[in-house]
């Protein structure tokens, strides 16, 4: 889910390894869709982390719709996945405009610490009151 590849591209910038994935299934609704910023393979989010959990310690997911339970889905596959290491870096907004109610509910949240200090580098986004959340 990595949409246009800002986060991606920031990460790479900053030499770190990613794979920037997404199904893509939205770009035709709008012309976003058509200004990449980084390369992004266009494969959905579970089978991206079939493919690449191996290989990484966080998977990132920003502004998962709030009405697709994709987001439980994910966080479910993480769990199951045979990397222990491999924890969910969520920015949205919760209980509000980002993720499912399911989502919310479910997730645990970790290492405040650590949130704190990705927060100190996060700047919300538009209307949405969003933030970085490390979850397990």
């Amino acid at each position: 889910m990595a949409g246009n590849g800002y986060i991606s591209q920031g990460l790479q910038n900053l030499g770190r390894t990613v794979y920037p994935t997404d199904s893509l299934a939205w770009e035709t609704e709008n012309q976003t869709g058509n200004h990449q910023v980084i390369d992004v393979e266009q494969l959905d989010a579970i089978s991206a982390i079939k493919k690449y959990s191996d290989r990484v310690n966080y998977v990132i997911m920003s502004w998962s719709p709030d009405k697709d339970p994709i987001d439980v889905n994910i966080l479910n596959e993480i769990r199951n996945a045979n990397n222990r290491e491999l924890k969910l870096i969520v920015i949205g907004e919760k209980d509000g405009a980002t993720n499912s109610a399911e989502f919310w509910q479910q997730a645990n949240f970790i290492d405040q610490a650590a949130t704190d200090k990705l927060n100190e580098h996060h700047q919300p986004f538009d209307l949405i009151k969003d933030q970085a959340y490390l979850v397990d």
